[in-house]
């Protein structure tokens, strides 16, 4: 399998260097990346080393209601907690809430989203979660991925997930447990998630099982990865919210040979399509010298496991 996915690798490279022969290297617009890499991001122990600081920044059984401070907390309850059909508040309506600048968010192709979550804010479960994955990656630049009844068996979990459940509660994934084909040991972070008062109570250290199961959704029996709650209610990932990696092309929040692949048939592409993509050019550009340029799709074929080891993450375009 290695064999032919290098020959098949190679392939592309010369095709893709026959393409680019003749074309000049396109600048990028000017964008920011994080220092730590996706190595060392996706490391269990360097995770659990910042859920060591974070967990004394924002403790255990604390409250996340500190409307002036994003890295604060408070020892009392918020009283005033809309539960249901956010879409419908505004800002104003969360007047005791912790909250965070919602930061740059696309999904897809890298199609930025337009003021995203409430008038520019995320509260609450989402914006707890946000908080924390900013912490961590050390960017506000995020894509989310969502899932339908047909696809949602397809997400795999890894650290650092922003997960949306029945599209209704967000946690942070601080471990991941492999527990047999399509089963996984999930340990997460999360606020608001204890009662059903909302009162953004913070909780370290909980876990669940996710596992593939059939009928999660309306009445159609599809494949769904996800699980079943203490009172029997089917709760399926409806999305995924990560950071940006450089050298994901294709946008699907894994670094492989898909993108590889798609990096090739870009290095031709006019400077005007690269200037209406401003996290595209973002992303491909490897080696962070500015330019679209083979090299860059050369350090691409680096991959392995899902991510390009020693690149970074998307700061800003």
């Amino acid at each position: 399998m290695k064999k032919q996915l290098k020959t098949k690798l190679a392939a592309i490279g010369s095709a893709a260097m026959f393409a680019f022969t003749g074309v000049q290297s396109l600048t990028a617009s000017a964008a920011t990346y994080t220092t730590q890499t996706q190595s060392l991001l996706t490391n269990t122990n360097h995770m659990t080393d910042f859920v060591r600081a974070e967990s004394q920044k924002f403790p255990n059984n604390k409250y996340w209601n500190n409307t002036s401070n994003s890295n604060g907390w408070t020892n009392s309850q918020c009283a005033h907690h809309p539960a249901t059909n956010l879409q419908q508040y505004h800002a104003s309506d969360f007047p005791c809430c912790g909250r965070v600048a919602a930061g740059n968010m696309y999904y897809g192709d890298y199609q930025k989203i337009n003021n995203p979550g409430i008038d520019g804010y995320s509260f609450q479960c989402a914006g707890y979660a946000k908080k924390v994955a900013m912490d961590y990656f050390q960017t506000d630049c995020f894509n989310q991925i969502s899932f339908t009844q047909q696809t949602s068996y397809q997400y795999v979990p890894r650290i650092g997930d922003q997960m949306r459940i029945s599209g209704q509660h967000t946690v942070f994934v601080t471990g991941v447990q492999k527990l047999g084909n399509y089963s996984y040991r999930v340990t997460y972070t999360d606020c608001n998630g204890v009662d059903n008062q909302h009162r953004c109570q913070i909780k370290w250290s909980r876990t669940v099982t996710l596992n593939r199961y059939s009928g999660g959704w309306g009445n159609n029996a599809y494949d769904v990865m996800g699980f079943y709650s203490s009172n029997g209610t089917a709760c399926p990932v409806t999305a995924v919210i990560r950071p940006i990696l450089v050298g994901d092309v294709n946008g699907d929040s894994f670094v492989d040979a898909l993108d590889y692949s798609a990096m090739a048939s870009l290095l031709g592409q006019s400077p005007s399509y690269w200037n209406s993509r401003p996290m595209k050019k973002a992303v491909c550009d490897v080696d962070k010298d500015g330019k679209i340029a083979y090299n860059d799709f050369l350090l691409l074929g680096s991959f392995y496991d899902g991510i390009l080891p020693n690149a970074g993450y998307v700061k800003g375009v």
